[in-house]
């Protein structure tokens, strides 16, 4: 992570956060598990299911048209 991105959401946090306290290092260590957590799942559960599962039934039904949704790829 570059210090770049890790200042802008210094930048956020503190922003965000009351001035009385002054929570930064528990902010930081706040921030590396919601990463892992929320790309690592997301990446799974919302691409792969949506390729098979909207992929193969559009290009089928739609006599080899195929609507390319958000997130997609497109493989011809």
């Amino acid at each position: 992570v570059s210090k770049e991105i890790l200042a802008e959401a210094k930048k956020l946090n503190d922003a965000q956060a009351p001035k009385e306290e002054d929570n930064n290092k528990p902010g930081k260590e706040d921030n590396k598990p919601g990463k892992e957590d929320n790309n690592k799942p997301g990446k799974e559960d919302n691409n792969k299911p949506g390729k098979e599962d909207g992929n193969k039934p559009g290009k089928e039904d739609g006599n080899g048209v195929h609507v390319v949704k958000p997130g997609d790829t497109v493989n011809d």
